[in-house]
């Protein structure tokens, strides 16, 4: 038999890449590609990584600056990096995680209040990917009374970790964070401020009391937007609901359930969920998952749909009432609703992230919360009036289609 012209001739032919060049040289695996999404995400990541420090309250300020040479600030007030050696390795933790895929996405400190990161981000990988993927990044972070820096090109230090000088009575504490893309790797794109502000008034709904300022400094005279919300879902409905007549108030609800694990302390997810009717033709049911929006829903949106149904049905079948049942789709006419859950370790149907798997005991937890809110905070024959005027309103429309066709 004649020997295969392919086979590997030698250990020569078999090229290892270390992970940051594998992130250089396959980014689509990491961040989903190259284009003006992608480029986006770079930012995102690195503000995700302050949301996780707010999420533990020890971050309420982010600011975003944009600047000539396509070159992004991000920084906040958050704890800092912690900048001591790792024994093992002899290196920097702050350099471990600006430089090592795997070290940890995150550097939100364990405690006893806080001890899981339930932010989105791109796909775990952290810091390290977004240096990878930078022409240039120096990081400046707070740490033991100091501050300290370092600089990479291509993900690669180019100085030690440094430390600057004391901290001064009225310096801030936080990270500082100035990158610009490497162009060699995207698509010639350039920062969107307005795709920004669409995404940082978003995370100012779903995270009430953190305050984000973006700032262009390309233009001149320089563009400022602040974005803070002191009620959260609860303003994210109204300004989606804005110049619409409306039903009732927004109405909010919190609450917590504990998923079981075997052999692990059960994880505590925490749902907060904002809602309203509004005189319209068609829901808008917006779902999210630690800050990110999940396009297809889930299971929770079924319950909460199915929760509203049985109320209104019950409740009908009680007085005794003759007539067609309200389906769960007819419930939700006209409704505007905002839901938001913080999961330890959320699953989904798909590698898009766009539907979550919800566990029974989350099921159950929303279709009671339902049952409570409902019951408690909106009148039922009221609801039960206004859907039946949708609903004949709908037939009406369908009989005018019919009859013109």
């Amino acid at each position: 038999m004649s020997e295969n012209p392919l086979r590997y001739s030698s250990d020569g032919d078999i090229v290892r890449l270390n992970p940051m060049e594998h992130v250089r040289k396959r980014p689509g695996m990491y961040i989903g590609g190259t284009d003006a999404k992608a480029l986006h995400y770079l930012i995102y990541e690195v503000v995700d990584n302050s949301i996780d420090l707010a999420f533990a309250g020890q971050c309420n300020h982010i600011w975003v600056t944009l600047r000539d040479n396509n070159e992004v600030c991000i920084r906040d007030n958050g704890i800092g990096i912690p900048t001591d050696m790792i024994s093992d390795t002899k290196k920097s933790k702050l350099e471990m995680i600006m430089t090592v895929i795997g070290m940890g996405g995150r550097y939100v400190p364990k405690s006893e209040e806080y001890h899981v990161s339930v932010n989105g981000g791109i796909h775990g990988v952290g810091l390290s990917a977004v240096n990878a993927l930078s022409e240039q990044l120096s990081v400046e972070t707070t740490h033991d009374g100091f501050l300290w820096k370092q600089e990479y090109y291509e993900g690669k230090p180019h100085i030690p970790v440094t430390k600057v000088r004391p901290l001064n009575a009225d310096d801030t504490t936080g990270v500082s964070i100035t990158l610009r893309p490497d162009y060699t790797i995207f698509e010639a794109n350039s920062f969107d401020y307005e795709k920004f502000a669409e995404r940082f008034r978003e995370i100012s709904y779903l995270m009430k009391g953190l305050t984000i300022t973006l700032r262009d400094e390309r233009v001149h005279p320089y563009r400022e937007t602040v974005f803070h919300s002191d009620n959260g879902l609860l303003d994210y409905v109204t300004q989606l609901n804005a110049g619409i007549s409306n039903l009732h108030e927004p109405i909010y609800h919190y609450f917590e359930v504990a998923i079981p694990r075997e052999r692990y302390e059960p994880l505590i997810v925490k749902v907060d969920f904002a809602f309203q009717y509004a005189d319209k033709p068609s829901p808008k049911m917006l779902s999210f998952v630690n800050t990110v929006e999940v396009t297809d829903g889930g299971q929770h949106i079924q319950a909460f749909q199915s929760a509203i149904a049985n109320l209104i049905n019950e409740e009908r079948f009680s007085r005794a009432e003759r007539g067609e049942e309200f389906s769960p789709k007819e419930t939700v006419q006209g409704l505007t609703l905002v839901m938001h859950i913080l999961h330890p370790n959320p699953s989904y149907r798909s590698n898009m992230y766009r539907e979550l798997y919800v566990e029974p005991e989350l099921y159950r937890a929303v279709s009671e919360a339902v049952f409570r809110v409902y019951q408690s905070e909106l009148p039922i024959s009221e609801l039960e009036e206004w859907l039946t005027k949708h609903r004949e309103d709908s037939q009406t429309s369908q009989m005018n289609d019919i009859t013109e066709h």
